[in-house]
């Protein structure tokens, strides 16, 4: 598997690391192995604008970035995709900005 993550379009702010203090890198390289499909973009930051991604849609672009079970999903003020996911044993927050690009920390 590579990380190359491309999301339509949603809106993302400010997210703080989940993982930092593990010192494990957010996965924003096209070589992570952890990202399932090619065409998801992760990003470091988050853009807020007008998202007209559905919940659903939402989650199933998250769940590209590599993540399983994603919940608690909702639509900040700044139309920015917010929940949490698991990525391997990890609970990791994630995000998908009105880009399409997603965050996971």
């Amino acid at each position: 598997m590579r990380v190359n993550v491309l999301i339509g379009c949603v809106a993302m702010a400010a997210f703080t690391p989940a993982l930092a203090a593990t010192g494990t890198p957010p996965p924003s390289s096209s070589h992570n192995p952890a990202v399932k499909d090619r065409s998801v973009v992760l990003t470091r930051n988050v853009a807020g604008g007008a998202n007209s991604y559905t919940r659903g849609q939402a989650e199933w672009r998250i769940m590209k970035a590599g993540v399983d079970h994603v919940q608690h999903l909702t639509k900040d003020a700044h139309g920015v995709w917010r929940g949490t996911a698991m990525r391997g044993a990890h609970r990791v927050n994630v995000a998908l900005d009105y880009k399409g690009h997603v965050t996971l920390r």
